[in-house]
């Protein structure tokens, strides 16, 4: 299994969740919150990307992948592998899923998704674990 290393600049407890649906965002952002993460969100890839320019100590990325405008969550990805390859990437969607098309060392989980399995599917991915255990049962 292919970890991803947090550079000195990137903290492994900030997270930035992007996703157009106010709803499905703030059910992961609680989730985030929940475990210990400092939390970034976004509305959309644009300002996505915006809030990664302003924030360098960001360490993991949880981004829908369709999404509307310029860019979808997948592009969000692809440019941030190329710029930050020191930012752990895990996407979802409802709708579509990427087989192969996420950058390298990246993870997909679809929705609707459980705390469980996306707290289980970042600590596979890059070993960021701001709490000792995680509770499947948790409301």
């Amino acid at each position: 299994m292919t970890r991803v290393p947090v550079s000195r600049n990137a903290n492994a407890n900030v997270v930035l969740v992007v996703d157009d649906e106010m709803f499905a965002r703030l059910f992961a952002v609680q989730i985030f919150l929940d475990e210990g993460f400092t939390v970034l969100e976004a509305a959309d890839a644009e300002e996505g990307l915006s809030v990664l320019e302003r924030n360098e100590d960001v360490g993991l990325l949880f981004t829908d992948l369709n999404m509307p405008g310029a860019l979808d969550g997948l592009q969000l990805a692809e440019r941030v592998r190329q710029t930050r390859p020191d930012i752990a990437l895990v996407a979802t969607s409802g709708c579509m899923v990427p087989g192969d098309a996420l950058p390298s060392g990246s993870r997909f989980i679809p929705k609707p998704y459980t705390a469980y399995a996306l707290m289980t599917a970042i600590r596979d991915l890059s070993g960021i674990a701001p709490r000792a255990a995680v509770n499947e049962h948790r409301c």
